[in-house]
């Protein structure tokens, strides 16, 4: 197993993106992707049904199931599929999942260099962390697997947009309705969206939700990247690439489907824009924003967990997941209906003002 930083680990995925872009190719986040009931499950292995944690193996992965078309969610080593008495098809190219190490910082001639514990005061070896490739294969490159079919439970099936609701919480970040446009002001640490009726589905209105969310992760009191930059500007861009990366693995991990439209740009802007952009940076500009990108992912996930553990989400019944979705729809239907009057909404009540 090879040893690499994290630096060459993001050069190798910004190489992938790029290559993409010069095809012609939008980047995989910029893509719409529906969660189907096998491509919705958590990345997993097979053998030992674990799952495959950490916001670098998570992007890594799906950005590499993006490329080839991969929807099955499991991964494992050749030797693990050998052993079931399946078989990797001959020509199949290894992806890789990296495994965090720590190593010991080296002179020229070998020796160790030493520093002192702040705690102890002992000496000890500098150690640096770095990450070893462990080669992988998705199931659709492996004969004898058998298919996977996830159980199709009403509980299994349950929107899993409010975790969004509840990441925000964890974080402190009010979200508040707007009237035509979605925004995060970093001034006042706010995420601004419209109603829920006036996107198209229920899709795209939680991708633009994950999209604000990783633009927060970026306020001073959390990861402190520079916001607020003006538009055409690499600063801009930058951000831009880290927001787009952020939700898309957000919303995969999630099994949530991603709308692959950028809610600060319009459609134009997003895939010329950004994509000539990415196409054209100097020195490791990509590696970094792909790296504050999965920075952002993992601070998101991790408020996840928080807001589990502080029972900030609430556990709802598939029938109460369908009532807040007809709300949200039609938010004056119950109002309607305790008056006693019709509740067929008005199809020109509930688009955006322009």
């Amino acid at each position: 197993m090879a040893v690499l930083s994290k630096r060459s680990i993001l050069e190798g995925l910004a190489s992938s993106v790029r290559e993409m872009v010069d095809k012609g190719e939008r980047p995989p986040w910029q893509k719409p992707w529906t969660p189907s009931p096998v491509s919705a499950m958590p990345l997993h292995n097979p053998v030992t049904d674990r799952p495959y944690l950490g916001s670098l193996n998570t992007f890594t992965l799906f950005v590499e199931s993006a490329i080839r078309g991969y929807e099955d969610p499991r991964w494992l080593g050749y030797r693990q599929a050998r052993a079931e008495g399946w078989q990797v098809r001959k020509g199949e190219s290894a992806s890789h999942i990296y495994v965090p190490v720590q190593i010991k910082t080296k002179r020229e001639n070998g020796e160790p260099v030493m520093e002192r514990d702040p705690e102890t005061g002992e000496e000890k070896p500098r150690l640096f962390q770095a990450f070893k490739s462990v080669p992988v294969f998705n199931a659709e490159q492996i004969d004898g697997i058998p298919e996977l079919a996830p159980e199709r439970t009403a509980e299994a099936s349950l929107p899993r947009s409010q975790e969004l609701d509840a990441i925000a919480e964890a974080m402190g970040v009010r979200i508040v309705t707007t009237t035509d446009r979605a925004f995060y002001s970093s001034q006042v640490d706010r995420i601004g969206m419209p109603a829920r009726a006036a996107f198209a589905d229920q899709g795209g209105y939680d991708s633009t939700k994950a999209h604000e969310l990783a633009h927060a992760t970026g306020h001073a009191s959390r990861l402190d990247r520079p916001l607020g930059n003006r538009f055409g500007t690499p600063a801009y861009a930058f951000e831009e690439l880290v927001a787009e990366a952020s939700a898309y693995t957000l919303c995969r991990s999630l099994g949530l489907p991603y709308s692959g439209e950028n809610p600060d740009m319009n459609r134009e802007q997003s895939a010329t824009y950004l994509a000539g952009w990415s196409s054209q940076l100097d020195g490791d500009a990509l590696a970094k924003a792909l790296d504050k990108a999965v920075t952002a992912t993992g601070y998101l996930q991790r408020a996840l967990e928080q807001a589990r553990e502080r029972g900030l989400l609430e556990e709802r019944t598939l029938d109460e997941e369908r009532q807040q979705e007809r709300t949200a729809l039609h938010p004056d239907a119950h109002a309607r209906q305790e008056a006693g009057m019709e509740t067929e909404p008005d199809p020109n009540r509930y688009g955006i003002e322009r």
